[in-house]
C-alpha cells in the first residue's frame, strides 16, 4: 500500500471511499458527529427528492425551509431541530 498523508488529502478527488489509495477508507476517523451529520444531510435529500416525487408539480418543486421540521416528521416520524446542531438557520 502507498503512505498516504491524510491531513494533506484533497476528500474530492478521491475516486473510492471505501480506499483513499492505502487501502484505509475515507471515513476510517470520522466520529460520533460526523456520521451523524452525513445521516442527516441524507434524510434531508431523499426528504427533498421524495418531496418532489409525490408531489408531483413543476411548480412547486419545493417547500419553504420554515416548513422542514413538518415535513421531515411527516416522511421519517422523527423530529428535526436545527438547535440540535447548534444553527439557527440553514444560511
Amino acid at each position: 500500500p502507498m503512505e498516504i498523508d491524510v491531513e494533506d488529502l484533497d476528500v474530492f478527488a478521491v475516486e473510492d471511499v471505501t480506499d483513499i489509495g492505502n487501502g484505509e477508507p475515507l471515513f476510517a476517523n470520522f466520529a460520533y458527529e460526523d456520521w451523524t451529520l452525513l445521516s442527516v444531510r441524507y434524510e434531508l435529500y431523499l426528504l427533498l427528492q421524495s418531496f418532489k416525487k409525490d408531489l408531483n408539480d413543476p411548480d412547486r418543486p419545493s417547500f419553504a425551509e420554515k416548513d422542514v421540521s413538518f415535513y421531515f416528521n411527516r416522511y421519517f416520524k422523527k423530529t428535526f431541530a436545527l438547535k440540535t446542531f447548534a444553527v439557527s438557520s440553514f444560511a
